[in-house]
């Protein structure tokens, strides 16, 4: 392996280290250019300095699971055979709950589909704890999933979870 510095991607040759007559490869960073004079030196570098198909593929289907995560998370959550949305506000809105006083029940709470649902005093905490299960569980699903991923040993076992998502 030979490492030239290079001005603009010209290598600066000196008097001692000169581009080889015969190479393998070569690699350029901002600074430097590598040159390979074997494949076995190639390969060495690639492997510690790029990651692996395998690798690249794990990280989209991580961001593909954190998406349809979130997305899952956003479609609501059933109480009372009513569907209540989850997106950011919601969720910030369900957090304070527990400051509301009792006085202000029966709260009228937005459905999904825009009806009013009346939350009374005696259901706020099981409202509350079965939204917080709902994203648990979801979180957790997602959760499972990465953890395939990670145990995945060939890109064949990574695609089969990234059409399965």
């Amino acid at each position: 392996m030979i490492i030239l510095p290079h001005i603009k991607g010209i290598p600066q040759e000196t008097e001692s280290i000169k581009v080889p007559n015969i190479y393998v490869a070569s690699h350029s960073n901002a600074s430097h250019i590598i040159y390979f004079e074997t494949s076995e030196e190639y390969e060495i570098f690639k492997n510690e300095h790029f990651p692996k198909e395998e690798d690249n593929l794990k990280e989209t289907i991580f961001s593909e699971i954190d998406i349809k995560t979130t997305e899952k998370i956003f479609e609501g959550f059933t109480f009372d055979g009513q569907v209540f949305s989850m997106n950011l506000s919601e969720q910030i809105n369900l957090s304070n709950l527990f400051n509301i006083p009792e006085a202000a029940f029966p709260l009228p709470y937005s459905t999904k589909d825009n009806s009013v649902y009346s939350l009374s005093f005696a259901k706020r905490e099981a409202f509350y704890l079965a939204a917080l299960v709902y994203k648990n569980n979801t979180i957790q699903e997602g959760n499972a999933l990465k953890q395939q991923v990670k145990e995945a040993q060939t890109v064949e076992e990574l695609q089969t979870i990234l059409e399965n998502l």
